[in-house]
């Protein structure tokens, strides 16, 4: 035991030092999910014990489309700026302009989406047109979100995006409880109010520390920002293909299946992406520290695998053996309507952890077209799965369809993060990096 112990302390001491930085921006990050997942757990809870189902499911359909819109309408600027840690005064006004940018094509994104609404189930419809101005202005502040937080990791700043989160995920509550005060049952749009004035309160808050650091400031340098456009490109296909329908999986469920049903799911998807917190981080902030140090890379990559790997594993397990009764602290009629067919979700967790590898790994080798194009194929077979597994076989045939769907796609990700780590594909030992 002490010759393991003498022989693996060193190297252990190793890792930390080099991996310093990425441990670093990678807890401010997971600090921040853990705030929003915490805070966000109380918020549905809370909602999902005074609300009925159908309202509950409605509003979590409503903020899911907007944040789909969000990013699909931010083209990924925020990704650009993550893989930018130059800190000196130009970058200021690429982020300027990146932000403006976002906010106009979100804009015209969401105009669109709610013209061509008209296929949308009824309830989720009427929201829509009934509350247009109000949505259109979630949509844009949720842009303005993702491309400020990208560009916080960027610069190696993940605590900004920590107290950004913090911010809007205590507001929430706050607001709520305000809410509630004045009607014990609200309609869904109030849930979904509330949601939209704590992101724009918190980017308040963001907006004065950038004013009050006036170096911050900088004229936007929308000359600067055209030179990016085929990264952009790039990154914005990956990441349509990467993020999108885990972004629109709750929406999905509302259109295949109902409101009522796609409550129970977001509470479990919830769940599940509370139990990615760590993986998530870890490979966000793995693409921001090796495009600062990529002759590094591999040896974070290992590093990442293996710290992701268990908590992936640790956390399906526990989604397996504690969702129901979870479910149930939300409301009694939760595991009732849920039946079977979320017990086998949280093994979604490892496919989703190769997932996030696979793409840090992409985009660090600038094989964005590649990664793209696989990532492309691989969404349009998810949504596939989740629309035919739901409607043939409800919600256990749509989870169980796209519990295939993303491992099968893992399994043909896997080579190629296993060469970058510096693995032969019978698992050697790692190869010494020149």
């Amino acid at each position: 035991m002490k010759r393991l112990f003498r022989f693996w302390m060193p190297r252990l001491k190793s890792d930390l030092i080099v991996n310093q930085t990425l441990l670093t921006n990678a807890g401010f990050l997971t600090v921040a999910a853990a705030a929003s997942a915490l805070m966000g757990f109380l918020f549905w809870v809370w909602t999902a014990r005074i609300l009925p189902p159908e309202r509950q499911g409605l509003a979590a359909a409503t903020i899911s489309v907007m944040n789909l819109i969000a990013f699909c309408g931010e083209f990924s600027l925020g990704t650009l700026l993550m893989g930018r840690p130059d800190s000196g005064r130009g970058v200021y006004g690429l982020i300027t302009a990146a932000i403006l940018c976002g906010v106009l094509t979100s804009l015209a994104v969401g105009c669109i989406f709610i013209g061509c609404s008209s296929w949308l189930s009824p309830q989720l419809q009427s929201m829509l047109s009934s509350h247009s101005l109000v949505f259109l202005t979630g949509v844009v502040a949720t842009a303005i979100a993702i491309t400020a937080d990208g560009a916080a990791i960027g610069l190696l700043a993940s605590w900004a995006r920590m107290v950004r989160e913090i911010v809007f995920s205590l507001l929430r509550l706050l607001l709520l409880f305000l809410v509630l005060s004045y009607s014990l049952a609200p309609q869904a749009s109030a849930i979904v109010s509330v949601w939209i004035a704590a992101l724009v309160a918190s980017l308040g808050c963001i907006l004065v520390y950038t004013v009050y650091h006036r170096e911050l400031l900088a004229w936007p340098d929308f000359a600067g920002l055209r030179t990016y456009a085929a990264d952009i490109f790039g990154h914005h296909i990956l990441n349509l293909g990467a993020l999108g329908p885990s972004i629109a999986l709750p929406f999905l469920v509302t259109v295949v299946l109902s409101p009522t049903v796609n409550a129970v799911f977001y509470a479990a998807w919830m769940l599940l992406q509370a139990a990615m917190l760590v993986p998530a981080a870890v490979g966000t902030a793995l693409f921001a520290t090796s495009s600062s140090d990529p002759d590094t890379a591999a040896q974070r990559l290992r590093f990442s695998l293996g710290l992701s790997a268990a908590f992936g594993i640790l956390g399906g397990l526990a989604c397996y053996l504690f969702l129901k009764p979870i479910l149930g602290f939300f409301n009694p009629r939760y595991p009732e309507i849920a039946g079977a067919g979320l017990d086998w979700l949280g093994f979604s967790l490892l496919p989703t952890m190769i997932k996030y590898h696979y793409i840090a790994v992409m985009r660090l080798q600038r094989r964005m077209t590649t990664a793209a194009l696989m990532m492309f194929a691989g969404a349009l077979i998810e949504v596939v799965a989740v629309v035919v597994g739901g409607l043939s076989g409800g919600l256990f045939g749509l989870t169980a369809l796209w519990l295939v769907a993303v491992t099968l796609q893992s399994l043909m990700q896997l080579p190629a993060i296993i060469n970058a780590a510096g693995w032969n594909l019978r698992f050697g030992p790692p190869v010494a990096q020149s």
